[in-house]
């Protein structure tokens, strides 16, 4: 059966919707193709991900149009692969050792101890990057700090989202979501973002201290947000 040149238009176009998709984020751990300053790296689309151990960077764009932001989550900590996958990344390094090494994928990489009785987390995403901190009981929930370099702006929308400006390019980060689990349930609570000059911090009014805390902000890094509005977009 021949096909038609309306259904060849249709599969081109689902082709390049495809396309277009970026895949979900993971985690590739420096075993030495990189800079050995780099612990991790997450690529996306025009969005890469860049870890060390003292903070993770987020790259949007490429060659000239690149711009990024440095997130530094409470105090440095060694950053170390969490939620091991399957697959892995192979790579022939050059120079006075000619050999082959294998790079092995994470789900999320953890930083320990980025407070008293806080750590925090990075977790692989589709579109986002979610990243959350850990507050053991008896922490403090104002010790989950987020300082910002790169940036031009911060400010915060209605509805509790933190918008950051780059040169060229607008990150949206969501309003925190904060839960503690009680009795097997998950229970959200209520807490907004501080701006103070280039470090936010989030604020938690009720909460119970002898249980462990969840604050889970999350970073847009494409799609659209709210609908209609490319989330890193580019403002010119």
């Amino acid at each position: 059966m021949r096909m038609t040149t309306s259904c060849r238009l249709v599969l081109i176009a689902i082709a390049l919707v495809s396309l277009c998709i970026a895949e979900p984020f993971t985690f590739e751990e420096n075993r030495g193709q990189r800079d050995s300053r780099i612990r991790y790296t997450a690529r996306s689309g025009d969005t890469s991900i860049i870890v060390d151990n003292e903070s993770f960077t987020v790259a949007i764009g490429s060659g000239t149009k690149q711009e990024s932001v440095r997130i530094r989550l409470g105090r440095p900590a060694k950053a170390e692969g969490d939620q091991k996958l399957a697959s892995i990344s192979r790579y022939r390094l050059t120079g006075s050792s000619n050999y082959m090494v294998s790079a092995p994928h994470f789900g999320a990489v953890r930083f320990n101890a980025v407070a008293d009785k806080a750590d925090a987390l990075l977790i692989a995403a589709h579109e986002s990057l979610p990243y959350r901190f850990v507050i053991q009981p008896g922490g403090d929930p104002a010790s989950a700090q987020m300082k910002f370099t790169g940036v031009s702006k911060l400010s915060l929308d209605e509805d509790g989202n933190l918008h950051i400006l780059l040169a060229s390019y607008e990150i949206v980060q969501a309003a925190p979501r904060v839960f503690q689990t009680i009795s097997d349930d998950s229970v959200p609570l209520p807490a907004k973002y501080l701006i103070n000059g280039d470090t936010v911090s989030v604020q938690v009014k009720h909460y119970e201290k002898t249980r462990e805390l969840i604050i889970q902000p999350k970073l847009l890094l494409t799609g659209d947000y709210p609908v209609g509005k490319r989330i890193a977009r580019a403002l010119r």
